[in-house]
C-alpha cells in the first residue's frame, strides 16, 4: 500500500522494499546507518539487495537514546568523508528513532543537505519519528536541541519487521499509540483498548493522520502542535532521569500527568480519565511512575525545544479525540500540573 504525501511516499507492506533498488539507480553510494540491535537482523539482507544498485556502505551505531549525541553524529559523518560521499549519494536510515533522527540529521547537514530514505523497524518510528521530517541529536540539557526539519526521498514500513522487537520496544512504541489514540479517538482508542492483533490498520491510521497534520504546518507553527501530546513533561521526565526511560513510556507518563491536570482543572471528564489511565496500564507504561515527583520536571522546560519566550504551547486532553493547544506561561502550566498531581 502506497500513502502518498506532498513530498514523499510512505510505502506499508512486506513487498514494498522491493521498490528501494530501482529508488537508488541515480546515486553511486549509499550509506546505511543503523544499530548493534538491527543490524545482526536485516543488515547483511539489505546490503545485498541494494548491491546491484549502487556502492553501499554501513555505519553500525551503539543501541540507545545515548547515541543520539554530538559525538557519534561526526563519527558518521568522518565515515562518510573517509569514503568520499558527496552530495550526489545518499543516507539510509535502518533502525528505530535513534537511528531515524541521528541519519536524518546527518543527512541534512552532510555537504549542506544529501538525499536519503527511512527504513523503520521499531513501532514508535513506523507510526511517529519517521514520518514528519524532524531530525535531530540531543545534549546534555534536553532532548532534540540541535535539528532541522528535512524530508526523506520515500519511508518504507514492514510491520512485519515488529515480530524480532523485544517487549520493551512494543512498550516503548505503544506511548506513542496512545497519543495518536487520546488525538483521533473514535475506532483508534477502541482498537487499543481490545488490543492489537494486528498492527497493519493502527499503523496505517497514525501514519495517515500524522502525515495529514505535519503536511497541514511543516514547522510546527500551529496544528502540528496537537502531536505533542504529553511530550513537553515527557521531555523533562527523559532529562531528568538521563534517559534510562524510552522515549515512548515517558510519552506514556506524560500524557498520564496531562490527564490528571485536565480533569482537575475541569476538562476531562472522570470516565474518560479512567479509560485514558486504564488504557496506559494496560500497555505498562507506567510502571515507573512512582519514581516521577512532578515538581522536579519544571526546571527542565525552559530548555524545552517546544518552549517560546516566557511560556509553552501545552496541549490540553479535554476528552478522548479532542484536544486543544493553548499558550501558557511557565507559572500557569506548572500550576495547571501541580492541580492534577497534588504536589
Amino acid at each position: 500500500m502506497t500513502i502518498e504525501g506532498r513530498d514523499y511516499n510512505i510505502y506499508v507492506g512486506k513487498e514494498e522494499l522491493s521498490l528501494l533498488p530501482a529508488l537508488l539507480l541515480p546515486y553511486k553510494k549509499v550509506m546505511i546507518v543503523t544499530d548493534e540491535n538491527v543490524a545482526p537482523l536485516y543488515l547483511e539482507g539489505l546490503k545485498r539487495e541494494l548491491n546491484d544498485a549502487c556502492e553501499v556502505h554501513s555505519h553500525v551505531i551503539c543501541a540507545g537514546e545515548r547515541s543520539k549525541c554530538v559525538k557519534v553524529y561526526l563519527e558518521i559523518v568522518n565515515d562518510m568523508l573517509d569514503s568520499n560521499f558527496t552530495r550526489s549519494d545518499a543516507v539510509v536510515a535502518l533502525g528505530g528513532g535513534v537511528v531515524g533522527d541521528l541519519a536524518g540529521f546527518v543527512s541534512a547537514t552532510y555537504m549542506r543537505g544529501i538525499d536519503y530514505f527511512q527504513i523503520p523497524t521499531s513501532l514508535l518510528a513506523m507510526i511517529d519519528s519517521s514520518i514528519g521530517s524532524k531530525t535531530g541529536i540531543d545534549l546534555e540539557r534536553g532532548k532534540n536541541l540541535i535539528g532541522s526539519f528535512y524530508s526523506p526521498k520515500a519511508v518504507f514500513i514492514d510491520t512485519n519487521r515488529l515480530m524480532t522487537l523485544p517487549r520493551e520496544q512494543i512498550r516503548a512504541g505503544l506511548g506513542e499509540g496512545v497519543k495518536y489514540a487520546c488525538l483521533m479517538g473514535g475506532e483508534a482508542f477502541d482498537m487499543l483498548e481490545r488490543g492489537l492483533s494486528d498492527y497493519d490498520d493502527f499503523v496505517r491510521r497514525c501514519v495517515e493522520y500524522k502525515l495529514g497534520v505535519v503536511e497541514g504546518d511543516m514547522r510546527e507553527a500551529g496544528l502540528r502542535r496537537l502531536l505533542n501530546l504529553g511530550h513537553t513533561l515527557a521531555h523533562a521526565i527523559e532529562a531528568k532521569k538521563k534517559f534510562e526511560i524510552e522515549h515512548g513510556v515517558a510519552v506514556g507518563m506524560g500524557i498520564y500527568f496531562m490527564a490528571k491536570a485536565a480533569n482537575a482543572n475541569g476538562e476531562l471528564c472522570q470516565s474518560e480519565l479512567e479509560r485514558v489511565v486504564k488504557l496506559l496500564e494496560k500497555y505498562e507504561l507506567l510502571e515507573r511512575i512512582s519514581e516521577i515527583d512532578v515538581s522536579e520536571l519544571f526546571s527542565f522546560l525552559r530548555a524545552d525545544k517546544k518552549s517560546y519566550g516566557d511560556g509553552i504551547y501545552a496541549v490540553k486532553l479535554e476528552k478522548i479525540g479532542q484536544c486543544r493547544v493553548e499558550k501558557m506561561s511557565f507559572e500557569q502550566f506548572e500550576d495547571y500540573v501541580r492541580g492534577g498531581c497534588g504536589r
